[in-house]
Parts: structure tokens; sequence; C-alpha cells
């Protein structure tokens, strides 16, 4: 929401030194950035929260956004000393306030007008005091300071946030408690294959599986969902149980980027974890901990090991909590089913032909196991992607043995398609697969590719061929050797697949470069043309 990452913003800073700092606890609650100070604000994000804009790589926020209008003072939460001011006109103004007048903790405040900010680096700040005004923001009902805890040693160094600053803003006095949506349709929480997208049906549970609660909270404002303050998970039920095993509290500095998406947050198959202007869904992996409550590179190693538990029906409980003490608990049965294990398909492909789209499977399976093939079209973007399973492909199971082919010749020409294998087992353990990429016609390239030209040298028409996986908007070009443009052979939106254009050069005999360029895709090659 506000551009403010971790350890990502370099701040020139007049204050000198650098040193290791033992960090204590807070003495003192603080007042709230905007307003009177002792109501709490309005929040857009809070600390920990997945943010994505523009399709850009996930990140933590590493603050709260305290909401108002552009133009409203903001407000010292804490006495300090000014030890950085950055102009980054017309958003991203602000400044950094240690708490002493050297390398310290402190507070960050960001999106603030500059020439509102009434203080110089080195002047003495006090609580209640009007540090600027805060921006007035371009997306509609989203005028903000962003609030960061941090500790800044000075001298063009990196600021690191060290706290959640919700802790420390205080009274404590939102009553609106986290809330639990489905993580798929029909169902409360998810299971899948532990670091998998492979969906794991709920009534006959095997191994080690992650389990994804879908959750939300709401902190003095009805409009933005953001992240709670803890989450926690237990299991009771069969003869056998797992105790209350936390799985993170949103407290101190943000983890590690490499876990945003490994560990906290599932962003993979049916769960769509999103966090921008237009969407907020949270999908939290609640068992990838080790339960120190810290998030931590290698948590995502941990999951619910059902080979302790006995066979039979459990209970799946989730706990939330919010900063202010507010608390939520949902549970969902599960059935743990070891001594019946489903089918493993080690490979499942979809390869588009003339008359239909060819699917094929091979699986660890001695017969008897039946298959169900399930498909969507292009889904649309957002949460509002169909759910699995999908329109049914086959009439009837496909049975037999391993190796599996089976024809979707009801593919409609033009669209392309997910596919989904479900196996179920003679036990009826069911398992399911997916997606696979199809397409009634050429199969689908799996990468981007700039192939050669033909002939090469040309002496008239010349034919030129890539590959597209994905939709993209596509421009294909010729240039000479001093880098001018001399033909545009393609320059537009493209469907995914396999292109061959065909023209003729107007060109000089020379030598020269064609370059595709598609999505985040370029590539050039040489083309020859002669008389």
């Amino acid at each position: 929401m506000d551009g403010i990452r971790t350890a990502r913003l370099r701040l020139a800073c007049a204050a000198a030194g650098a040193a290791a700092v033992a960090f204590a606890a807070p003495a003192a609650a603080e007042r709230w950035p905007l307003g009177d100070g002792t109501s709490p604000n309005r929040v857009g994000n809070n600390c920990y929260e997945f943010q994505s804009y523009g399709g850009g790589d996930p990140y933590y926020h590493d603050g709260v956004d305290c909401l108002g209008n552009g133009g409203d003072p903001c407000y010292a939460v804490a006495d300090g000393y000014l030890a950085n001011k950055t102009m980054n006109e017309p958003y991203y103004s602000g400044i950094v306030v240690n708490l002493t007048a050297g390398p310290d903790k402190g507070w960050l405040y960001w999106h603030l007008t500059f020439d509102t900010i009434p203080f110089v680096e080195g002047d003495a700040i006090h609580a209640g005091e009007t540090v600027g005004n805060i921006a007035t923001w371009p997306n509609s009902d989203f005028h903000h300071t962003h609030l960061t805890r941090s500790y800044y040693p000075g001298v063009g160094q990196w600021y690191n946030a060290v706290d959640n600053p919700i802790e420390f803003l205080l009274p404590a006095t939102d009553t609106q408690a986290p809330t639990f949506e489905n993580a798929e349709t029909g169902q409360l929480f998810s299971f899948c294959v532990d670091n998998t997208e492979t969906r794991v049906n709920p009534a006959a549970v095997t191994g080690q599986v992650d389990v994804i609660a879908h959750v939300s909270d709401k902190i003095t404002d009805t409009a933005w969902e953001v992240v709670p303050y803890e989450l926690s998970w237990w299991v009771t039920g069969a003869g056998g149980q797992i105790p209350l095993t936390t799985f993170l509290t949103f407290t101190g500095g943000t983890p590690p980027d490499a876990t945003v998406t490994t560990v906290v947050y599932k962003k993979a198959g049916l769960w769509q974890t999103q966090g921008d202007y237009n969407a907020r869904e949270y999908y939290f992996i609640v068992t990838n901990t080790d339960g120190d409550a810290v998030v931590e590179t290698g948590d995502d190693d941990h999951a619910l090991d059902t080979t302790t538990l006995p066979d039979g029906p459990y209970q799946f409980y989730v706990r939330v909590k919010d900063w202010a003490g507010n608390v939520v608990e949902q549970s969902m049965a599960f059935t743990v089913a070891n001594a019946n294990v489903g089918v493993r398909v080690t490979s499942f492909t979809a390869r588009g032909r003339r008359d239909g789209v060819e699917l094929s499977w091979a699986a660890e399976d001695d017969g008897g196991v039946s298959y169900n093939l399930y498909r969507r079209g292009s889904a649309p973007a957002g949460p509002a992607a169909p759910a699995l399973p999908g329109e049914s492909v086959n009439v009837t199971p496909v049975t037999g043995r391993s190796p599996y082919r089976y024809v979707d010749d009801g593919a409609a020409r033009g669209e392309r398609y997910e596919y989904w294998l479900e196996a179920v087992a003679p036990t009826g353990v069911t398992t399911t697969y997916g997606p696979a990429l199809g397409a009634l016609g050429v199969a689908l390239p799996e990468t981007f590719a700039l192939h050669a030209v033909a002939p090469n040298p040309s002496r008239g028409a010349v034919t030129f061929a890539f590959d597209l996986p994905t939709p993209s908007r596509a421009r294909l070009e010729v240039f000479d050797l001093a880098g001018r443009r001399v033909a545009t052979v393609v320059d537009g939106p493209l469907a995914a697949g396999v292109y061959h254009y065909r023209t003729t050069l107007d060109v000089a005999p020379g030598v020269y470069l064609y370059r595709l360029t598609a999505g985040d895709y370029a590539a050039s090659k040489k083309l020859v043309v002669a008389r």
C-alpha cells in the first residue's frame, strides 16, 4: 500500500555512528498518531501483512497504516529527536524520530507532505506535537500515515523494523473480533500435501499435510481487512491429540522475505493470498511452525503429521486473537486414514491435438483404481476464479492399468483449460492432482521462445516463429546493426500458443537482428537478407 519495505529504504542522515544495542521493553504505551491520540485510529494495513501490487514480489508490511483524511495533522506518538527528513513528493516524504539523539529505536512516520514538516534534523520532538500533514493518497479512502517502530543507526544506513507498532499504541479498545472464511468452497479449512498444491480429502487424510485457514481482522474500520495478531491450532479426537501449538505471533521485527509465501501465506492453487487495493484474501498455512510462534526460514519443513495419530475421526481447531485480545475459535472434522493410503500419481499432462486434448498420467497402482477428470476454462483473475473440481470430462470412470490416456473431445476451440485428475482407490480414498494446462489444437508451449527464421539467409519471404506459454502482449521487430527499426512483424495482444508469421521484408541485403518482447521475456536472433 505504501511502498515501504523492511530494510529496503535507504535513509541519508546527518546523525553519526552505528552501534549494537540491547533493546529494552517499552516503558509506557504511546498515543495514536492521528486524532485525539486516545482513540484507536482506523487501520488499513497491519504489521506482517501480505502485500503485493501490480504483480510485484510479495513482501511483509512493516508497520501500521493509520487512516485519516488528506491534510490531517499527524502527531508524534512519543518524545524523541529527528534523525532523518526525506523528501519524495507527492506521497513518499517522511521522517524518522529516534528516542535519543544517537542511534536508537524510534518511530518512522511516512506519507507526509514535505513542506508541512516543521522540524529539521536534530530537533527535539515531544509526544503530541504535529510532525506534518498526511499526504492526499491517490486511492480513494486510503489517506494515511505509515507508522513503523524502527531502529535507525544513521549516516546513510538502513533502517530496520524492530517491533509491531500496534503493541505500543493504547488504548486497546478495538471491539471487532477476527473472522474466518471458508478456505475453499464448502470447507472451513483446507488440507493439502505438505508444501504442494495437491488438495487432500479431509475424509481421508494421510501422511504429512499442511492445513490452511482463511482469516482476517478489522480495526475500527468496516472497509479494510487486515491480518490478526496471533494464530494457534490443536487437534483432538480418536484416542490421540496434538496440544495447543502457536503458529505465529506478529511481534518483533518482520520475518525474512523468503518466508512470505513459503511459511506464512499460501499463494498457489486454490489458495490465492492477495493484499492490494482491490482484494484482501489471507490464507495462512497454520501448521508451518515448530511451535515457538516465531516465523523462521525452515518452518515450512513442519506440518500436521498424521502418522503420530491413530486412524479415526478428529477435530482440527484454529484460534485467532487480535491485538486488543478478542479471541475467535473454529474447528473442522477430518479423518486420519493412514491404513488406507490413496493412489500416488507420478505424472499428469495435457497435450493439444486436432481432435481434442489428450490427457495422460502414470500412477503407482495395481489396478482396481478409478479416475475422474475435471476441467475449467481460463479462470478470471482474483478470488472469483471457480473452485474445484469444475466441469466433469469423462462420463464413466477411467479404469485399467498405468499408464493411462484419455482424449477430451468436448474441449472448445480457442479455450485454454486447466485439467484436474481425481484418483479413487479401492478403499474409497480420493486424491486430487493438477492442474495440467491444455487447449484444442497444437500443444501449448511451456516456456517463451524465439526460434530461428526460415530460410536464413533469405532471398524473399521469411517465416518468423515464437512460442507464448501465456496470453501476452507481443512485439516482434527487425533492426539493422545500427539499432534502427526497419520492420514490425507483430505488435499486439496474443493468446498462448505457437506462432508462425510469414512475410517479405522490404529491406536492403545485409545482416539484421529480429527481437521478440512478450511480458518480461525478450530475445534477439540474427537474420541475413540476400538478393
